[in-house]
C-alpha cells in the first residue's frame, strides 16, 4: 500500500501485517518470547491479530492466542462477528474444528442479525463434505432458536438455503422443524425464495409446517403484493386485493417468471412489510410542493401537510417510510444535544490592500473529526477566527463541518455531529467490501443533514463557501454530454439547483464507498485539498479578482501518511494488477503535493499547511480509530500554527 504502516513505530501492526503475509510461525515465536502480550486481550488490534490468524487458517497461532486469552473466543467485533463467523465465512474448516473443541457460543448473531447458520446456508457445499462441516451443522441445527432465527431482512436460514440452492442443508433444516411459512419483511416464504434460485431444490410436498394451521395448505401460498395475478393477465395490483394462487407443478414456472427481482435485492436498509399499507408514489405532485414554514401545516402553492413533504423525501432519497422515520428519530435524538446555531455574519466586500482569508479543509472520512479538534483549539486562542474568514471550502466528508461552521455551529457540537454521522454510516455495510455494490448507505447523512441544515441552500449562507464535486455525466439529453467539475459556491452568481445537504453529500460520494448522488462523485477525485480548486476562482479575472498579495490560506489536512511513498522494490517492474491498489492513494497524494507546491510558490508565507503525521494508516471508514483521531487533534503541537496566524491572519 502507498500509505503503508511504519515497520518500527507500532509492534502490533507489524505482527498483524506479518500474519496477513503468511508469516504466522515468526509471529508465534515473537509472542512466545514476549512478556508484554496483554494488548491482545484488551485492544481492538489484539482481535485483529486473532482475526488475521483465523481467516488465513493458521491453527497454531489461533490456538496459542485463545489458550492464552480465552476471553477472545466469543468476543464480537464492530460487525458483531466472533472468530467462528470469520472461520466459517472463509471456510477454514481446520480452524472451525479447533474452535468446536472450545466452549463456543453458537447463538451469537452479527450486526445484521445473521447467525453462523445463515452464513453456512449461503455457501455452496462441496459434494464431499468434511466431517467438520457436518458436525458444525449438526450442532447448529440442534438449537431450535438458531434454526428459526431471523435476520434484519426477516430471513431464516431456510430462506437463505433455498435461495442458494443448498439442497442438503434445506433437507437438514426441514428435518429439524424449520418453519416453512415464515415470511421475510418483503413477504416471501422460503419456497418463494427457491423459485428465484438457480434451481429449485425443494418439493412443495416438503413445505408443511406443523406449527402453523391458519395459513392454509403448503401449496396454498400467496403471491407477493406487487406480483401479477397469474390467473388474469390484465389484473391491476393497485386496485385488486391480493389473491390466493394454488401452486402446483403446472403453474410454478408462470409464478416464478412473474416474481419481481426487486423482492430479492438483499439490501439491509429498507424493510417492506407484506401487509403494511403504503401510499402510492404518484399520489403527490412534487412540483407543487415548496418549503413549509416551521410549525405550519400550510404549504406554498398547495395544501400538503409536512408529512407529505417528508414523503417526497422518501422518494427522493430512496427510503421507505418506516426506515425514514427511524433515521429521522435517530437524527432528532442526536440533534437534542446540539447548541442552537447562529449564522456567521458576512464579510465586507473585498478591496485591494485588505487581506482575503481562506480556510480549506481536506477530505478524509473519519479523519475530519481531527480537523474539528484542531479548529476548536484555534478558536479558543483566536476567538474572532471564524468571523474573519472571507471564504471557507471543504471537500468530501469535510464539506459537512465546512457548512456547519458557516451556519455558526460551535466546534464541540460540530465534532459530536460528525462522530455520530460517521459512526452511524460506517458501521453499517450494505455490500461487503464494496465488491457487489457500494459499501455503505448515505441515507442517514441525508436525514441528519435535513435536521441540521433544514431547507437551506448555498445562496442562503452569508459566508462565502465553495463545495466541489465531480459530475460524471451531464445526461443523455444534454447538448454536449460530458463530465464536469462542479465547484458549487454562493459567490460567482451561478445557480445551484440543490439544497445545502445535497451539495455536501454529493461532494462526499466516494466511489466504492457510496453510490453517486444525482450523478455526482466525491470532490476528492478532482483534488482532495480544495484550496487548489478555489485559488483560480479567487485570483482569476473572471472570479473574485483578489490581488495575490492579499490572499492568505490556512489549509488543514486529514493527517500526513505515516510512510508517504510507494516502496520502489514493490513496483519497479509492476504491471496493471500490482499498480491498481496504489492508484487511489497515488492520485490523491500527488495532487496534494502539487497544490502545496503551487500555493507555496505563489503565496510564500501567506500559505500554511497543518497536516500532522499519522501514527499509522487510517482508512477513511475506520471508525474504530475514532478515539485515536480525536487524540491526535487534541495533542497536536499548535505552536507553529499559532505563530503563523499571529503573523499573517
Amino acid at each position: 500500500m502507498f500509505l503503508s504502516r511504519p515497520n518500527t513505530e507500532q509492534r502490533e501492526e507489524i505482527l498483524i501485517d506479518a500474519v496477513r503475509n503468511k508469516r504466522a510461525e515468526w509471529v508465534l515465536k515473537e509472542l512466545e518470547k514476549s512478556t508484554d502480550n496483554e494488548w491482545i486481550k484488551h485492544s481492538l488490534k489484539g482481535f485483529k491479530l486473532l482475526q488475521a490468524a483465523v481467516v488465513n487458517g493458521f491453527v497454531g497461532l489461533t490456538t496459542y492466542i485463545l489458550d492464552t486469552f480465552p476471553e477472545r473466543l466469543n468476543f464480537q467485533d464492530l460487525y458483531g462477528k466472533s472468530v467462528l463467523f470469520y472461520a466459517v465465512e472463509k471456510q477454514q474448516w481446520d480452524v472451525v474444528e479447533y474452535l468446536m473443541t472450545k466452549s463456543i457460543n453458537y447463538n451469537l448473531v452479527e450486526k445484521h442479525g445473521n447467525t453462523v447458520l445463515h452464513i453456512v446456508a449461503a455457501q455452496k457445499m462441496p459434494k464431499e463434505k468434511s466431517t467438520t462441516q457436518l458436525e458444525l451443522v449438526k450442532r447448529l441445527v440442534s438449537r431450535r432458536v438458531v434454526v428459526n432465527a431471523r435476520n434484519d431482512l426477516g430471513e431464516t436460514p431456510l430462506h437463505i438455503a433455498c435461495l442458494y440452492a443448498n439442497k442438503s442443508l434445506v433437507e437438514t433444516l426441514l428435518s429439524h422443524k424449520a418453519k416453512v411459512e415464515v415470511e421475510s419483511w418483503k413477504g416471501m416464504t422460503p419456497y418463494e425464495y427457491s423459485l428465484y434460485s438457480d434451481q429449485i431444490v425443494v418439493d412443495l410436498s416438503q413445505m408443511s409446517d406443523e406449527d402453523v394451521s391458519s395459513k392454509g395448505s403448503p401449496s396454498d401460498l400467496e403471491l407477493p403484493k406487487d406480483s401479477p395475478d397469474v390467473s388474469s393477465e390484465h389484473s391491476d395490483p393497485s386496485t385488486c386485493e391480493k389473491k390466493r394462487v394454488v401452486m402446483n407443478k403446472d403453474n410454478v414456472g408462470v409464478i416464478r417468471q412473474n416474481l419481481s427481482p426487486s423482492l430479492f435485492k438483499r439490501d439491509y436498509s429498507p424493510r417492506f412489510r407484506k401487509h403494511e399499507k403504503q401510499r402510492s408514489l404518484d399520489s403527490l405532485d412534487e412540483s407543487k410542493i415548496m418549503t413549509a414554514s416551521k410549525g405550519s401545516t400550510k404549504l406554498v402553492n398547495g395544501n400538503f401537510s409536512p408529512d407529505d413533504v417528508k414523503f417526497v423525501k422518501y422518494r427522493k432519497y430512496g427510503i421507505d417510510e418506516e426506515r425514514y422515520k427511524k433515521l429521522e428519530q435517530t437524527a432528532i435524538e442526536m440533534g437534542k444535544n446540539m447548541n442552537k446555531p447562529k449564522m456567521l455574519p458576512p464579510r465586507p466586500e473585498y478591496t485591494k490592500g485588505k487581506k482575503f482569508r481562506v480556510l480549506s479543509l481536506d477530505g478524509g472520512g473519519v479523519k475530519c473529526v481531527y480537523q474539528c479538534a484542531v479548529l476548536k483549539k484555534i478558536s479558543e486562542k483566536f476567538p474572532n477566527f471564524f468571523n474573519e474568514i472571507d471564504l471557507i471550502t471543504g471537500v468530501s466528508a469535510s464539506s459537512l463541518p465546512c457548512a456547519a461552521i458557516c451556519l455558526g455551529l460551535d466546534l464541540e457540537t460540530t465534532q459530536k455531529m460528525m462522530e455520530a454521522m460517521l459512526y452511524e454510516t460506517f458501521t453499517r455495510e450494505i455490500h461487503k467490501a464494496g465488491i457487489a455494490g457500494h459499501q455503505y448507505s448515505n441515507k442517514f447523512l441525508f436525514v441528519m443533514g435535513d435536521q441540521v441544515f433544514g431547507n437551506l441552500k448555498l445562496e442562503d449562507v452569508t459566508k462565502k463557501m465553495c463545495i466541489p464535486s465531480f459530475l460524471i455525466d451531464t445526461g443523455k439529453n444534454s447538448e454536449e454530454r460530458e463530465s464536469k467539475i462542479m465547484a458549487y459556491n454562493n459567490f460567482d452568481g451561478s445557480e445551484v439547483p440543490y439544497s445545502l445537504t445535497e451539495v455536501c453529500i454529493e461532494s462526499a460520494a466516494a466511489p466504492g464507498y457510496f453510490g453517486s448522488v444525482d450523478g455526482h462523485l466525491d470532490g476528492g477525485v478532482i483534488m482532495n485539498e480544495p484550496c487548489g480548486i478555489v485559488m483560480p476562482m479567487i485570483l482569476g479575472e473572471y472570479g473574485l479578482n483578489v490581488d495575490k498579495d492579499d490572499l492568505v490560506i490556512l489549509s488543514l489536512g486529514a493527517g500526513y501518511p505515516a510512510a508517504p511513498y510507494i516502496p520502489l522494490e514493490n513496483v519497479f517492474d509492476a504491471g496493471v494488477v500490482k499498480w491498481m491498489p496504489h492508484m487511489p492513494d497515488l492520485h490523491i497524494e500527488s495532487r496534494k503535493f502539487f497544490v502545496e507546491l503551487e500555493a507555496k510558490l505563489m503565496l510564500g508565507d501567506r500559505f500554511f499547511r497543518l497536516n500532522p503525521k499519522l501514527p499509522h494508516y487510517v482508512d477513511l471508514d475506520d471508525c474504530k480509530d475514532m478515539e485515536l483521531i480525536k487524540e491526535m487533534g487534541n495533542s497536536v503541537d499548535m505552536t507553529e500554527t499559532f505563530a503563523w496566524l499571529e503573523r499573517n491572519w
